[in-house]
């Protein structure tokens, strides 16, 4: 019987970012079958002793931990990840180093009682039957989940605050390929969270959709920071920002005050570094 589920879990990225199936050859082909499996679109393997096989149904789980150098080459760095999309399609998130503060604590967190009670939780999940295709085989067909009034309000509004923020001179217009996937990533996070609370709900909860945007505008925040350190020279980035800026609005005479107040957002966001890159010029 082939399996209905997938998972992709490796605390050393450097062994699948290195490996044959990232190599230069195989690469493209490697993060098109992905960004597929994240569209819902099945996987489709291509063997050359039995032709194309195509396996609709199936769910894959990817979760990759990378030194900051492997994090840096391969995933901050990577333009064709981020062109194909499945860097869009992946909630990237880029550490901050606790070093010089890691005291010894002499507890086990497996004991503590929220890491009891999420484990529990989880294997009672894990316990419950798929929800399979009726004469599909090993098809999964997961119940689909509507939003309850509430929770359409809001999701309609953050979709609308993130489109608005992709514009021109919007601070999320450098990342648009996330930006326009992080509704949907709210909407996923936020299934998990109401199908965790309650696996037998029919609907999505105010609760649970807030839950998930919050995570949502974290991993935002974490985009763009991302983008931000992984550009060779930021401060080119912005003063290409800001020229672009000056040469749409055809402003013949300009100040400090209006870039920051209208200009782009990368200009407006940091004040500071705006001004400084001002006196450099």
């Amino acid at each position: 019987m082939e399996p209905t589920i997938a998972g992709l879990f490796c605390d050393e990225a450097a062994i699948f970012l290195g490996g044959y199936s990232m190599n230069a050859e195989n690469r493209l082909r490697t993060m098109a079958g992905f960004s597929s499996c994240w569209d819902g679109k099945g996987v489709n393997r291509a063997r050359s002793s039995d032709g194309m096989n195509s396996h609709p149904g199936k769910r894959v789980c990817m979760h990759l931990m990378a030194q900051e150098v492997v994090f840096n080459a391969f995933i901050a760095g990577n333009q064709e990840m981020k062109e194909q999309g499945l860097g869009a399609r992946c909630l990237l998130t880029r550490a901050i180093s606790t070093k010089g503060s890691r005291v010894f604590v002499r507890e086990n967190p497996r004991e503590a009682r929220g890491m009891v009670n999420f484990l529990n939780r989880v294997r009672e999940i894990l316990q419950l039957a798929l929800p399979l295709k009726e004469g599909g085989g090993c098809q999964l067909q997961p119940r689909t989940l509507a939003l309850s009034p509430a929770a359409e309000e809001i999701y309609i509004e953050f979709y609308n605050e993130v489109e608005s923020r992709q514009g021109p001179d919007g601070d999320l217009a450098e990342i648009s390929g996330t930006a326009s996937k992080m509704p949907e990533q709210a909407l996923r996070l936020a299934a998990t969270f109401q199908f965790f609370a309650d696996i037998h709900s029919e609907t999505i909860s105010e609760d649970s959709f807030e839950a998930g945007m919050r995570c949502a505008r974290f991993y935002l925040n974490e985009a763009l920071r991302v983008d931000q350190e992984g550009s060779r020279d930021f401060r080119l980035h912005r003063a290409a920002a800001i020229l672009k800026y000056i040469q749409r609005e055809e402003l013949r005479t300009f100040n400090l005050t209006r870039i920051r107040r209208y200009g782009p957002g990368c200009a407006r966001k940091d004040g500071q570094k705006t001004r400084e890159l001002w006196v450099s010029w």
